[in-house]
């Protein structure tokens, strides 16, 4: 079935190419002028530059971050704290 559809999917677009290609090239309308130099023309609110005289304030960093730990770290992890207690079994 697969086959079937990529084959048509590439006869379709064979046909398509060659349809364009005996098609007759169509004449360019030019214009006299071009219509979106009006865009430039519209006039806009002038706004003051802003100057940044001081640098901004420091915000303070956290020297915690919380840490997000695959599912495969947590359990390594728990494996790891129930052996450092010499138990052997993970702690939940």
């Amino acid at each position: 079935m697969l086959r079937l559809a990529t084959a048509a999917k590439f006869l379709e677009k064979y046909r398509t190419k060659e349809w364009q290609q005996l098609q007759p090239p169509e004449e360019r309308i030019v214009l006299p002028e071009d219509p979106t130099h009006a865009v430039f023309d519209t006039p806009t609110v002038k706004k003051k530059p802003v100057i940044q005289l001081h640098p901004p304030p420091e915000s303070p960093e956290d020297s915690f971050k919380k840490r997000h730990y695959s599912q495969r770290q947590r359990s390594k992890l728990r494996r790891k704290a129930g052996n450092a207690h010499g138990t052997g079994v993970s702690p939940r």
